[in-house]
């Protein structure tokens, strides 16, 4: 039997068992699937691939929350292997990334909250499922921002649109704050959001070598219109600080049908400029079907990906 199948078959025989428990004990369920067919023009046709997925499984008690987060990804290559716990794998160029998310959180009515375990950063405009993401595919500054926190996050929500985040954790990713830093280097980090009249996230995280980043996101509905920018900077320590911007906008034409443009720079090494256009239809309530048109100026690469996901 080769990997795939074995693979699949383990997790289809837990998620199975747990499932069918997990409901007993009134614990959710969901998940997503994202397969995607591209093209591009260095390689013209780039494979097929279940680029992203996730089974989530999560409980409420009270004030307290618990949350196992399982993604997987098949990548194109011509072993087909499925990977567990692993995003950004499939056939879109985004490297792969260890995006699980196991943790317990607790909220208290005074507006004090703590989260431990290992967890989706906040940091950030794109978010780490790309069943949240307008486009195919991650863009330049999702690979400068942290991807998950291990460790300890206390928080405080000071009104009903305002909230602080206070980090203590291993480096971001598991091991990385975007750079070489070594594992037992306490990455620490404060973060300010804000959602009212406009939605405002921004904050800093820093490790014991030397390393910093800090991230700007502001946004605002206009109407039909959607618009999102962010900025953030990267030092790794004995470099120096590198800057990236995007500018996210999407318009809904109607309920089903949206038209979106993603363009960035970012300034490590020679620097970057990309763009991506596309629509998104909602063929239902858990189907979207998403184009893209990727250009990056920078290295003359042009692809085209067609995305279906299917929320479940």
């Amino acid at each position: 039997m080769n990997h795939i199948k074995s693979r699949l078959l383990v997790l289809i025989a837990i998620s199975g068992m747990t499932v069918s428990s997990a409901f007993a004990d009134g614990v959710g369920a969901s998940g997503f699937v994202d397969v995607q067919l591209g093209w591009d023009n260095t390689n013209d046709y780039t494979g097929t691939a279940v680029a992203d997925g996730a089974l989530y499984f999560s409980k409420t008690l009270g004030n307290g929350e618990v949350k196992l987060d399982l993604p997987f990804a098949i990548n194109n290559a011509d072993t087909a292997q499925l990977d567990v716990g692993v995003e950004g794998d499939g056939i879109a160029p985004a490297p792969a990334r260890y995006t699980g998310q196991a943790y317990v959180a607790y909220k208290y009515e005074s507006g004090l909250r703590w989260k431990i375990g290992q967890w989706d950063t906040s940091f950030g405009y794109e978010l780490n499922d790309s069943a949240d993401l307008f486009f195919t595919d991650y863009g330049l500054l999702w690979n400068r921002n942290p991807v998950v926190h291990q460790g300890a996050l206390v928080g405080y929500d000071l009104n009903s649109e305002m909230g602080l985040n206070f980090y203590a954790a291993a480096p971001s990713n598991a091991g990385t704050l975007l750079g070489s830093v070594a594992k037992d280097d306490l990455q620490f980090g404060a973060q300010f959001t804000y959602a009212g009249a406009i939605r405002l996230a921004t904050g800093l995280l820093m490790t014991d070598a030397d390393n910093m980043y800090f991230d700007l996101v502001v946004g605002k509905d206009i109407g039909s219109l959607v618009l999102d920018v962010e900025a953030n900077g990267l030092k790794v320590a004995g470099g120096d600080m590198t800057i990236g911007v995007l500018a996210h906008a999407v318009y809904n034409l109607s309920e089903t049908t949206a038209l979106g443009l993603r363009f960035e720079h970012e300034t490590t090494g020679d620097g970057q400029t990309q763009l991506a256009v596309g629509p998104r239809f909602a063929m239902s309530k858990d189907l979207n079907v998403k184009f893209e048109y990727l250009n990056n100026f920078t290295n003359e690469v042009q692809s085209l990906t067609v995305s279906a996901v299917h929320r479940f």
